[in-house]
């Protein structure tokens, strides 16, 4: 077998390991996150800092709640006391006269993303080893 077919062979390994590799770290962003990134956009990222800069330009870690009895919900299982929430919306310039229910509650559950986000960095780094 000449050089050139044997690099060849070898850039086919290599791109068949990224598209498992990436369809794998898709699954797990979907099941962990729920974030839909397709795979050929996964490939690009060199590094899990990149893809969390994308991740965070992309604001994939928000999380919007509507409908106020949802909101509610959320807010007495995660923060009944609001201390949290009410926390994370002063950081982020709100006031209490231009704040409702779902503005804390989807503060709370997006920070509550980041936070978890961050607690799986290795596992993400893990991907790109």
């Amino acid at each position: 077998m000449d050089t050139a077919t044997n690099i060849d062979n070898t850039n086919f390994k290599y791109n068949t390991m990224k598209e498992k590799t990436a369809t794998e770290l898709q699954d797990f962003l979907m099941e962990e996150f729920e974030i839909d990134i397709d795979t050929d956009t996964l490939k690009e990222f060199e590094d899990a800092d990149d893809l969390e800069c994308y991740i965070q330009d992309e604001c994939l870690l928000d999380v919007e709640v509507i409908y106020y009895a949802k909101a509610m919900d959320i807010l007495s299982e995660y923060d009944n006391s609001l201390s949290e929430s009410l926390s994370i919306a002063s950081e982020y310039g709100y006031t209490l006269d231009n704040l409702n229910s779902e503005d804390l509650a989807s503060l709370l559950m997006s920070e509550r993303n980041r936070e978890h986000y961050q607690d799986m960095s290795s596992e993400i780094e893990e991907f790109f080893n």
